[in-house]
């Protein structure tokens, strides 16, 4: 059984629409991550979820419980959820204990909780700190052990990260990940960065102005991207123009590639138009076999560089190759498309 499912919510104001339709599902203990530009409509879904907003129709169920349904809908309070805000919302003038332990229960329970709570997160040393006394990473740990708190069913966290930088990012997503799995927790997170996706998520979906285009797996919408937003959105990629040959292949200013195809519906025919998906492991170096192109940009990354290419037709793919080759901008090469699966679109 699901135990947060999202069916067609449909939100907005006046003559604007926000969200559109918007359907997903989480199992019992996955970690979701809807992912999206700004202003496309994650953190509305969020609010949703949580109660903050409420929709125009559709229904959210909460661990079998309607929590919305047109005339059903349940308080915030009521609807088993821990939230984690973008700003971590801290109390400033409570002690990291008293945030914590802030709207929880009474009882002999509540001090143990608290207590298990300041370890899970590693608190111990900043437990009688005030948050501005806080590095970023204590601050996330702080509001995440708050919403952990009263034992929630569902967990929300609205770009958790955004506030960190990128190293103390990823580790602190490798611990957040952890800790949500030793909880037995189910969660959904938002954010427009992928990276933090990848580390975190089980399951993840791409919205654009206000429509989920494909909720699916992490592996499949690297691998198998449903539409050419999602296949721009989610990792460093390039979409060639191609043109369909006579055997079902696709001729390009790289040659004709070859390959099982994962078109989702599209289904070409010979001389049809399409564009085809290159990720940076799609293209090597090649000095004897490979076709001309040109360095214009590249992003260090300690072991790999990713280099921005210009094919001799003024189309661009990424290639990511041994940081020690140490190419610059303006410098030629000979590149040759190395594919083991096609991902086409329909040509604009």
């Amino acid at each position: 059984m699901a135990l947060l499912e999202i069916r067609n919510i449909v939100h907005g104001y006046d003559a604007s629409t926000f969200l559109n339709n918007v359907s997903l599902q989480l199992e019992e203990g996955q970690i979701g991550c809807l992912m999206g530009p700004s202003g496309a409509g994650k953190t509305t879904v969020l609010a949703c979820v949580a109660g903050i907003e409420r929709p125009q129709s559709g229904v959210i169920t909460i661990n079998g419980k309607t929590v919305f349904c047109n005339g059903t809908d349940t308080p915030p309070e009521k609807r088993g959820i821990g939230m984690v805000f973008q700003d971590f919302a801290l109390f400033p003038h409570l002690t990291v204990t008293k945030n914590i332990a802030f709207g929880m229960g009474g009882g002999g329970e509540k001090h143990a909780r608290l207590d298990e709570m300041i370890k899970l997160c590693d608190l111990a040393k900043v437990k009688d700190a005030y948050p501005h006394e806080l590095s970023g990473g204590e601050q996330q740990r702080a509001a995440l052990a708050r919403a952990l708190a009263n034992h929630p069913r569902l967990l929300l966290l609205d770009e958790p990260f955004s506030r960190l930088d990128e190293t103390l990012r990823e580790r602190l997503a490798k611990q957040v990940r952890a800790i949500i799995k030793s909880q037995k927790l189910t969660a959904l997170m938002v954010t427009h960065n992928q990276h933090e996706a990848f580390m975190l998520a089980d399951i993840g979906g791409v919205i654009q102005q206000g429509a989920v285009c494909q909720w699916d797996d992490i592996y499949n919408l690297y691998h198998r991207p449903q539409c050419a937003f999602v296949a721009e959105f989610v990792g460093d990629g390039a979409l060639l123009n191609g043109c369909m040959t006579q055997n079902g292949d696709t001729d390009t200013v790289l040659g004709v590639l070859r390959g099982e195809k994962l078109a989702g519906g599209l289904l070409a025919r010979a001389g049809d138009k399409v564009r085809v998906l290159l990720r940076p492991d799609d293209i090597v170096l090649d000095a004897e076999n490979g076709f001309p192109a040109k360095i214009h940009e590249r992003v260090f990354r300690g072991p790999t560089t990713l280099y921005s290419l210009r094919l001799a037709a003024g189309e661009s793919v990424f290639s990511a190759w041994p940081s020690h080759l140490n190419f610059a901008p303006g410098d030629s090469v000979q590149v040759r498309a190395q594919i083991k699966h096609l991902v086409l679109f329909p040509a604009i």
